[in-house]
């Protein structure tokens, strides 16, 4: 036997079990249990095997203690092999992320092996370092910030390539270096100095070429000069890690393609919003690339589906955001991002292409406040605008925009600088500040108006433009007209509108966020129209170049003149972008012309191939000249639209000199027009119609992209149009000459340009949680709507009621087991009921002195009991009762034996013995009418012992006793109903078996007779209220046996029950003794009335109380709902029964309502209550037995069930005025015949007795249903006492 010590170490894992867990739980658990390892090492064996379970109830418990850090290397591990859960569960137990993520573990995290492998990373890293890697490569940080830069483009600096994080890296770096020199034998120390300094400097070169330490020693020393902050922050960055945790590791988890860890980090810490763009970025990119690598695998769609996934979270912040506060969410679009490149969240989701982002009415609200600037205006803006500017004094007259209706609105760091109105002064007087807020246009200076008006991007546009269609008259006029040797004055404004352009342009250039200039050209000129416009101005600087010349230069001059004045009114086509209706056909031909290359080149082919064949039959003798490139398409281009040169298709009919094989154009020409005519060109036509639809459907979604573009084109250039923005050139130069601002940040190594908003600490702050709790929000919302959705429901559903069919199985077997239990009581009892009978006549036979005195008592023991009026029957499921001896005289001298039955059932499947008592009775010499005289033999008593065997039905026997007195008399004192009676037990006697046949079908069990009966009385009721103050308390007519509803006892609850009920319409249901009303259950104590049901109210008439108040003096109100109820509730029990002997072919389980009793306090009223049935209301027949005529099966069996009521209680009760929707039934009555002559009341007051019953009988025709339950005709149906009085004369008749 084991010890319990030992015991402890060992796990019994039963496989057949089905509560037994599963095999790698049970190998974990026993490995936790019989090692002695400490808490880490089971952390990190729990982690290897992904047992978050376990992990959770057995160590990371409460009240166990850890070591500070102690959990940080199980969270290395836990996102090295990505374990999401594990994550989340260490950070809700105290890991710190700040405190974790660390300069070293970052890049350990990317040069990881284990977990999902990313080979497109490294083929990113080869490409930004254009050479090729190393097997054992470790990509660093700074390569990251490249990769980084790559992918989202533009002029994006990651923080992993600025100058601070290079310095503070290289430190780090040198100090592992040395760190782990420092451990190295000393002889090894002199040989690998040098070898670590070289992999140092060839790292780092190889990766972002960081300064070197002299360098760096270099630029700390200036900057602990300008600021000790940056200093303290440059030593401090490796020990308190990153700014931002959460963004780096969403980074790194995009970057590794590991999409359940990024969509956790994206759900923790600050710019939620920012960095679902982000991710949207990179993935879109990195599919980009990997489709551009030409990956076998399906990385491309997979990283898009990511891509979609990202954008649609940056979306549905922005929408919930927006709907809990639109200046908070318009701030979230354009506050300054200092960890994304100084950036804002509009200008990267531009950057990204999310259409729907920047088509929400969030976007497109902000986007129109920086289009309008400060002035306020709603309707025909532009006409106010152009007369401002036409007019410049009625800018005063115009209406300008507060400061707090300007708060959400970017604007530029110079901007920013240059204080509102004049200063930050604070105004001087609450009524300032009033106004102030209220933002009247009195408190603007006029200066301002002014400055203001000028700055507002609209103004540029009305004014750039005016000016531009200036200049394109000037130039149209100077190309129509004669060029004189020396430039007209039109001309000249021409050039200077023109140069002053392009120094407008160079400016462009310089002011563009990129660093490097390279990146600022490409940049620049990637925008489509800054390319026309350099084609236009260089071709026009070519063009005045060669006008100074003379004649024939100066002709070519004229020409790139004439040429280039198409750019400048192509440039118009721009112009019409602002607008709602014609910028989306702008996009719609910009997308064509895009995507009909390859259309275009395959017409092309076709043209050449004819062209080429047709040139050279017709003209075999042509010698070489560049005209031959012309005329090889030449006439094959104009015959696409249409121009066929008819004349010329046959050279042969107007020229008998033709080249040989000039009849084989022709037919070269039929065929080159049916492919490019027919064919090519529809097919053009058809992809443009395609194309058009396209963009069509998403038109307004294009023109609302397209306006960020517009309105950030108009806010960089200067209000001045040219050539009068040289103007603000000097003005702009002098500024930036006299008011140097110095840089004030290590990573400040470019100029901060483009329009964000500069807020505090506490503004910034408050702006986070304000993300913080949108999100929490948005996830709440979507968790709520997905518990709501139909598949969730039906798999809840699907879940409980499995669960409830297992617990229905459970209950199924406990109650079968407790039926068992019953009837196995219930043989026992009536074993030991039989056997005190007998003891009982045994002892009276016994207590006789002599045969004479053992006579008589024989004899008054059966008069007594022929005098006494015995019950019907008890012969039913749960009472085995022998009620009575049978006594039988025979004809002439015979004896007679008198023989005592007792049977017990037994309900087990195992034989079990039943007694079986005979005695034998000889009587004394008797003087009948014959004259026969009779003997009594003296009592014998013998014990018979019978088997039942398995299955076999039991028989239930009791005794009969008829005596014969004089005459043939025969006269009934008992007899006990049966189930089976054993075949030949009765043979010898037809007019007893006569009598049982009769009376077979029409006893019902005595129990049940008296508890129907109980119904027809005043039970005790003491109602006993819960709770005082509630509207109702409702009271219900329990059962002792609920489940077998015949066979139980009825009783009223003395505790209430408190509920609310609300009345739903005033409008009244009067019958003829009660008016009831339709309320709904707003409440009730342990859901006696569910809650939210329609219920039934009824009351009692004034009149039909004052009727009955003559037998219930007090409390008639009571005394009539008491009976009203009991009057249903016997109906149900009839009914049970009903259900359970009816055929099964009818398919119809006909049922009553259950009705409650309620007390109404604020009335003062005792009530009934009852649920409310919707549909179809039927009355099958009233109280006073008249009926339908029935049309369908349930009709007929519900007329069957008045019947059947009638035969089964012989004639005592009818279940009348049957009603109801469908199988549910209520309002019966109840009629019972014998007392209401007395006066009193019968179950209720719709009780017409007698009268009722003959009605029913004279009326009622059987149908189907009748006849399927064997039900006796009309006719036959007789009164019970004047049925067993024919029964007795059949008998005594027979005998």
């Amino acid at each position: 036997c084991l010890s319990s010590v030992a015991s402890l170490f060992i796990t019994i894992f039963d496989a057949e079990s089905e509560d037994q867990q599963d095999v790698d739980l049970a190998i974990l658990t026993a490995l936790l249990k019989g090692t002695n390892m400490s808490a880490s090492d089971q952390l990190n064996l729990a982690l290897a095997w992904n047992r978050l379970d376990i992990a959770k109830k057995h160590i990371l418990v409460y009240g166990q203690h850890w070591k500070v850090g102690a959990l940080e290397q199980a969270m290395l591990d836990a996102l090295v092999m990505d374990r999401v859960d594990f994550v989340k569960l260490l950070i809700e137990h105290g890991v710190n992320m700040h405190r974790f993520l660390t300069i070293s573990r970052l890049e350990e995290l990317y040069n990881t092996k284990q977990g999902p492998s990313n080979l497109l990373l490294h083929h990113l890293v080869r490409d930004v370092k254009q050479n090729t890697l190393s097997v054992d490569y470790k990509i660093s940080l700074i390569d990251i910030g490249l990769v980084i830069e790559y992918l989202l483009g533009g002029a994006y600096r990651s923080s992993y390539t600025r100058k601070h994080f290079r310095i503070l890296y290289n430190d780090i770096y040198r100090k592992h270096k040395v760190n782990s020199v420092k451990w190295l034998p000393r002889k090894s120390k002199i040989s690998r100095m040098g070898s670590a300094e070289s992999t140092l400097h060839s790292q780092f070169f190889r990766t972002a070429q960081p300064y070197k330490y002299k360098e760096r020693s270099t630029a700390l020393h200036k900057c602990k000069k300008k600021s000790k902050d940056d200093t303290n922050f440059a030593e401090n960055s490796e020990s308190s890690g990153f700014i931002y945790p959460y963004n780096d590791l969403l980074v790194w988890a995009v970057l590794m393609k590991r999409q359940k860890m990024a969509m956790f980090f994206w759900q923790h810490g600050e710019e939620a919003m920012v960095k679902a763009v982000v991710a949207c970025k990179l993935y879109r990119a990195m599919a980009h690339e990997a489709e551009q690598s030409n990956m076998v695998d399906d990385t491309s769609e997979e990283l898009k589906k990511y891509s979609k996934e990202f954008g649609q979270l940056a979306l549905d912040v922005l929408e919930k955001a927006f709907k809990q506060n639109e200046q908070m969410a318009m701030k979230l679009l354009t506050y300054e991002l200092k960890n994304w490149s100084n950036s804002t969240c509009l200008k990267l989701a531009v950057s990204v292409g999310l259409r729907s982002f920047i088509s929400h009415t969030c976007t497109q609200m902000l986007l129109t406040d920086m289009w309008m600037g400060c002035l306020k205006m709603r309707k025909n803006s532009w006409f106010k605008v152009i007369m401002s500017i036409l007019l410049p004094p009625t800018i005063l007259m115009l209406e300008f925009k507060s400061k707090a209706e300007m708060s959400h609105v970017p604007q530029s760091q110079d901007s920013h600088q240059f204080t509102w109105y004049h200063g930050d002064q604070s105004p001087t007087s609450p009524k300032d500040a009033l106004s102030l807020v209220n933002g009247g246009q009195g408190n603007l200076p006029g200066i301002r108006k002014i400055y203001e008006f000028y700055n507002a991007p609209i103004v540029k546009f009305w004014f750039h433009t005016m000016a531009y269609m200036a200049f394109l008259m000037l130039f149209t006029y100077t190309v129509l007209v004669k060029m004189e040797p020396r430039p007209s004055v039109q001309e000249w404004l021409v050039i200077i509108y023109i140069f002053s352009t392009a120094i407008e342009k160079v400016r462009e250039v310089f002011i563009s966020e990129p660093g490097k200039f390279r990146q600022k050209v490409k940049v620049w000129i990637y925008e489509y129209w800054n390319f026309t416009d350099s084609v236009a101005i260089i071709l026009f600087m070519i063009g005045f170049g060669l006008r100074w010349s003379d004649p024939p230069v100066q002709t070519a001059g004229r020409l790139l003149y004439c040429l280039d004045i198409i750019f400048w009114y192509t440039r118009l086509l721009d112009l019409f972008a602002v607008n709602q209706h014609a910028g989306p056909y702008l996009t719609m031909i910009g997308k064509m012309t895009a995507n009909m290359f390859y259309i275009v080149v395959m017409m092309a082919i076709i043209l050449l191939s004819f062209g080429v064949s047709r040139k050279a039959i017709l003209s075999p003798e042509e010698p070489p000249s560049w005209t031959l490139a012309r005329d090889i398409v030449f006439q094959p281009y104009w015959m696409m639209f249409g121009e066929v040169y008819a004349g010329e298709i046959d050279v042969c009919e107007t020229n008998e000199d033709c080249p040989p094989g000039s009849f084989l154009t022709p037919f070269l020409q039929a065929v080159y027009l049916f492919v490019q005519y027919i064919i090519m060109v529809n097919l053009l036509i058809a992809f443009f119609n395609n194309v058009y639809f396209d963009l069509k459907s998403i038109s307004n979604k294009l023109w609302k992209y397209n306006r960020y573009r517009y309105i950030m084109t108009y806010h960089e250039k200067p209000w001045l149009p040219p050539p009068f923005i040289l103007l603000s050139h000097i003005g702009l130069l002098i500024n930036r000459i006299f008011h140097h601002r110095p840089p004030n940040e290590l990573d400040q190594e470019e100029g901060d340009v483009g329009l964000k908003l500069y807020l505090s600490d506490e503004e910034l702050k408050k702006l986070h949680d304000f993300e913080e709790q949108c999100v929490e929000k948005y996830f709440h919302e979507k968790n709520e709507n997905l518990s709501s959705s139909d598949s969730e429901r039906i798999r809840l559903t699907t879940e409980r009621v499995e669960e409830m069919f297992l617990q229905l199985k459970e209950v199924h077997e406990k109650v079968f087991y407790i039926k068992e239990s019953f009837l196995s009581l219930d043989s026992q009892l009536g074993h030991l009921q039989d056997l005190s009978a007998l003891s009982v006549d045994i002892l009276k036979v016994l207590s006789a002195v002599d045969t004479l005195q053992v006579e008589e008592a024989l004899l008054a023991d059966t008069k007594h009991r022929t005098c006494r009026k015995l019950p019907h029957s008890w012969s039913n499921a749960l009472y085995s009762k022998t009620l009575s001896s049978l006594e039988c005289l025979l004809a002439g001298n015979k004896s007679f034996e008198c023989l005592d039955f007792s049977f017990s059932r037994r309900r087990t499947e195992q034989s079990l013995p039943v007694d079986v008592s005979i005695a034998h009775r000889t009587w004394p010499p008797l003087k009948g009418s014959l004259g026969e005289t009779r003997s009594i033999s003296s009592l014998l008593k013998f014990k018979k012992t019978i088997y039942h065997g398995r299955a076999k039905e039991s028989c239930w026997l009791g005794r009969m006793v008829i005596r014969f007195d004089t005459g043939t008399h025969c006269s009934l004192l008992g007899f006990v109903h049966y189930h089976k009676v054993l075949p030949g037990a009765f043979e010898t006697q037809p007019a007893c078996w006569l009598f049982i046949t009769a009376v077979k079908s029409m006893l019902f069990a005595a129990v049940e007779r008296n508890n129907l009966m109980r119904l027809a009385q005043t039970i005790p009721f003491t109602p006993v209220q819960l709770f005082a103050g509630e509207e109702v308390t409702v009271y219900r007519l329990e059962e002792s046996s609920p489940m077998n509803l015949d066979k139980s006892m009825s009783s009223w609850s003395q505790r209430g029950m408190a509920a609310m009920i609300q009345v739903l319409s005033r409008e009244e249901m009067d019958g003829g003794l009660r008016r009831a009303m339709k309320v709904i259950c707003t409440w009730s104590e342990n859901d006696i009335l569910k809650l939210g049901q329609v219920f039934i109210v009824k009351s009692f008439l004034p009149e039909v109380v004052q009727t009955w108040e003559k037998i219930f003096h007090d409390g008639t109100v009571l005394h009539l709902c008491l009976r009203e109820i009991q009057q249903q509730r016997a109906a149900q029990k009839l009914i049970y029964t009903f259900n359970r002997v009816k055929p099964h072919t009818i398919p119809y389980t006909p049922r009553f309502l259950e009705v409650f009793l309620i007390y109404c306090h604020s009335a003062n009223q005792w009530l009934t209550i009852e649920k409310y049935m919707t549909g179809e209301f039927r009355k099958y027949n009233n109280n006073n037995g008249d009926e339908i005529t029935p049309s369908n099966l349930l009709e007929e069996l519900m007329l069957a069930f008045s019947h059947w009521t009638y035969v089964y209680t012989r004639g005592e009760l009818l279940v009348l005025d049957l009603q109801g929707v469908g199988e549910n039934l209520t309002d019966p009555s109840v009629i019972k015949p014998e007392d209401k002559k007395s006066g009193k009341m019968v179950f209720g007051p719709a009780n017409l007795g007698e009268g009722a019953i003959r009605n029913f009988l004279t009326k009622h025709r059987c149908n189907s249903c009748c006849r399927r339950l064997k039900l006796p005709g009309m006719r036959k149906l007789l009164p019970f006492k004047t049925a067993v009085l024919l029964v007795l004369i059949i008998c005594v008749c027979g005998s």
